[in-house]
């Protein structure tokens, strides 16, 4: 693989048919380059609890191993401004002593019409 190649992330969008998915890709032999080849998964949380958010990365990190990317997270516009940055000063202490958790992004909608 070359240098410029060397980080790869799975997205990871659906649970079902992708956990699925990883399950075969790490279970099959002949997909063994594949996974080899996935260095960290990558998922979207909209989760507006800490215990949510702990229990469903911490899953994923446990059943498949990989160093994961939290590439977006947010209430999913459910919460005020006011709340999210509670669930951001309260998450990122968390994440940030997780060394399996690579990177986080926050993503939070906003309605830009009155």
């Amino acid at each position: 693989m070359s240098q410029r190649c060397s980080r790869v992330a799975f997205q990871q969008v659906v649970c079902d048919s992708v956990c699925r998915l990883l399950q075969a890709l790490n279970s099959n032999s002949a997909a063994a380059g594949a996974w080899d080849a996935i260095h960290a998964l990558s998922y979207h949380t909209y989760a507006t609890d800490l215990g949510s958010i702990i229990s469903e990365t911490t899953s994923l990190y446990q059943q498949f191993g990989k160093p994961i990317w939290i590439t977006e997270i947010a209430s999913g516009g459910g919460l005020s401004m006011e709340a999210n940055v509670a669930l951001m000063e309260a998450f990122v202490p968390w994440a940030n002593s997780q060394p399996w958790i690579e990177r986080y992004f926050w993503n939070q909608a906003v309605s830009l019409i009155p």
